[in-house]
């Protein structure tokens, strides 16, 4: 749904959430006859009740529809328009680095940073911007593309005749809004897709998964241990490397960025061909323990590959 279309319904639920609180305070007032005859102080009385019941009516109001704004608002910060590429599925904070002549990917790499430049406008204008695509991964079993992704962002371009060559870091997660089999771009055209960016983690969700998370660290450093040790790493300080790309390990008080940070660990970039790839398990993912969980095993199955006790192929 979009913004406007939830603005929409949201100021109808407020009109309706308005009428229904006001009704009450239309009661008839009670009187009490003094000495004179006049009822001057129960109609005063009655007054006071009905302009505080109508006060809290608009504290109420405003509120509700602060709340309703601000989801809005949310929501349209989280939604953009990106290129999409489909390549192994990537993770926030893994590098890439891709060269070509292709022409398409050419046009693209143009286009985002056009885009870049226009979103920046004139006045903050930075030709270093290049923009940002997105990346999904390619489903193995239906050949087809997954709807999810992460944005890819542009840290450098350089565009020297047909050839192009880019270095990426992988940004925020995102879905693909307008999926479509039959919708396919024809080839060399620049067909942005709708995306609505996932929101930030939940705090109690990912309390709920804490638990879970304290077993990775040592997990890791078991799984570091028979990658060094068994000479796995397939460049010079391989693991290293993929460290500095990722950053330092998250707590297991953040479980999900533990588990993105391990998933990128164990399949890395450059590859190590020692895990079970779980990075689109960890995109696909909705909840923190449905995080954790892909990551357990990820790590687990790979130890055991790496140690001999029960070898993944």
């Amino acid at each position: 749904m979009r913004p406007a279309e939830l603005l929409c319904l949201v100021l109808h639920g407020a009109a309706a959430f308005g009428h229904a609180r006001c009704a009450p305070h239309s009661r008839a007032r009670s009187s009490v006859l003094r000495a004179d005859g006049s009822d001057d102080g129960a109609a005063a009385a009655g007054d006071a009740g009905d302009a505080a019941g109508a006060a809290a009516d608009n504290d109420a109001m405003n509120e509700l529809l602060r709340g309703l704004y601000s989801r809005v608002d949310e929501l349209s910060r989280r939604q953009a328009s990106l290129p999409i590429v489909v390549l192994d599925s990537t993770l926030p904070n893994q590098r890439l680095s891709i060269s070509t002549t292709d022409s398409a990917f050419r046009e693209m790499i143009e286009y985002c940073g056009v885009k870049a430049a226009e979103e920046a406008g004139d006045e903050q204008f930075d030709d270093r911007a290049n923009g940002a695509f997105g990346i999904v991964g390619m489903d193995r079993k239906s050949g087809g593309a997954f709807p999810f992704g992460v944005e890819a962002i542009i840290v450098n371009a350089t565009i020297e005749g047909e050839a192009v060559s880019v270095e990426l870091r992988g940004g925020r997660r995102f879905t693909v809004d307008d999926v479509s089999d039959d919708d396919r771009p024809p080839p060399g055209a620049v067909q942005p897709r709708s995306v609505t960016f996932a929101p930030p983690f939940d705090d109690d969700d990912e309390k709920s998964a804490e638990a879970a998370a304290r077993q990775l660290p040592a997990l890791v450093e078991l799984w570091e241990g028979l990658v060094t040790e068994g000479g796995h790493e397939r460049v010079p300080d391989h693991l290293a490397l993929v460290r500095r790309h990722l950053g330092p390990m998250p707590a297991p008080t953040s479980p999900s960025q533990l588990a993105l940070w391990i998933g990128g660990y164990i399949n890395p970039l450059p590859a190590l061909g020692v895990s079970l790839e779980i990075r689109p398990l960890l995109l696909a993912a909705t909840t923190a323990s449905e995080r954790v969980d892909a990551a357990v095993a990820g790590i687990s199955s790979s130890i055991s590959h790496l140690d001999g006790t029960k070898r993944l192929w």
